[in-house]
């Protein structure tokens, strides 16, 4: 599978950027503080491409608002996109991701994937 990122850099202002449909191709849009952070939650190749396609296949029936991508990010890991009845829009308020990760959810998040850390611990050392 292919995945067509754009990464828009040299601004220090988060600007709403529009993701979706390209001349019939999906393509994700990240602002540069969106990509730091993403890069580093979702630090494996398994776990970013799961969050692209997941993100993908939920975007072709809901419209997405949201001013940062790591708004949505934070909807990722909390919900895994799954909702109890079917959405068409999604409504993320501004600075979710703030409010987030300073929430006990994502301090247990974070001691569930602390095991991970090992392994790519592991890796480096032996392979580098």
């Amino acid at each position: 599978m292919i995945y067509r990122i754009a990464i828009a850099f040299g601004s220090d202002k988060d600007y709403q950027i529009p993701i979706g449909n390209y001349e019939e191709e999906f393509v994700d849009v990240f602002d540069e503080k969106s990509t730091a952070t993403i890069l580093s939650e979702l630090d494996t190749i398994t776990d970013f491409t799961n969050y692209l396609r997941a993100k993908e296949a939920f975007l072709q029936n809901c419209n997405l608002l949201v001013a940062r991508e790591v708004d949505f990010l934070a909807v990722y890991i909390e919900t895994a996109l799954e909702f109890k009845q079917p959405i068409n829009v999604l409504n993320c308020p501004n600075d979710l991701w703030k409010s987030y990760i300073s929430s006990l959810e994502y301090y247990d998040w974070q001691k569930t994937i602390k095991p991970s850390f090992i392994w790519g611990y592991m890796i480096n050392h032996l392979f580098n």
